[in-house]
């Protein structure tokens, strides 16, 4: 059986996020609400003043705070462990790590 390349395709972050979290689709809202999820990886608001990075907009303290995976200057933007690190964050905090930004996904009708 041949493969097409196209269905080799690596996941969206979106893609990412929903397998992440397939039972709760307001943190696919909450990235959408930090990040805006434009593009592979996730870009990074324009906020000088603030270490967050990736899709969940992850501060350097919470990264270390939560003991996710590798370093936050290596790794926060990897898309994979940025989730990774919003999955342990989640499980322990629920949503009020993003409470700065309820204002917003709180309104998002959910997607899926």
């Amino acid at each position: 059986m041949e493969i097409k390349a196209e269905t080799l395709k690596p996941l969206t972050a979106e893609q990412k996020i929903k397998k992440a979290f397939p039972n709760d689709p307001v943190m696919l809202n909450i990235a959408i609400a930090e990040s805006g999820l434009g593009g592979l990886p996730c870009k990074n608001k324009d906020n000088p003043t603030s270490s967050a990075s990736g899709c969940f907009q992850i501060l350097r303290k919470t990264w270390t705070d939560y003991k996710c995976e590798g370093t936050f200057d290596n790794d926060a933007m990897n898309d994979d462990k940025n989730i990774a690190c919003a999955v342990k964050i989640e499980a322990r905090s629920g949503t009020s790590p993003w409470n700065e930004s309820k204002s917003v996904w709180s309104k998002m009708s959910l997607k899926y």
